[in-house]
């Protein structure tokens, strides 16, 4: 099961249209989205196959580790919001 959610974590990171992507294909909104899916499922797993406890305990850490980094990133467009309320503003007058 870890190797199958690392390959599709570096998948995930190859495909993203941003600088380090190779090939970008995936938005940055939806590439947060399934690093917080696979940081759900990383939770999920030492309670749904049997791993040892340093297994069980790292699995959990890296799944926190990244639905804090999901939630906690920035996007571009949420960066300069003061921009995007000043365009809001002009198309209502």
């Amino acid at each position: 099961m870890m190797m199958i959610i690392g390959t599709l974590v570096l998948l995930n990171a190859v495909l993203t249209d941003y600088r380090a992507g190779i090939l970008p294909f995936l938005r940055l909104r939806l590439h947060l989205r399934i690093e917080a899916v696979l940081g759900a499922l990383m939770i999920a797993l030492p309670f749904i196959v049997t791993l040892t406890l340093p297994m069980a305990i790292m699995t959990c850490l890296f799944g926190v580790t990244f639905l804090l980094l999901a939630a906690t990133t920035v996007l571009p467009e949420q960066a300069c919001g003061k921009r995007r309320r000043d365009g809001a503003q002009s198309r209502r007058r």
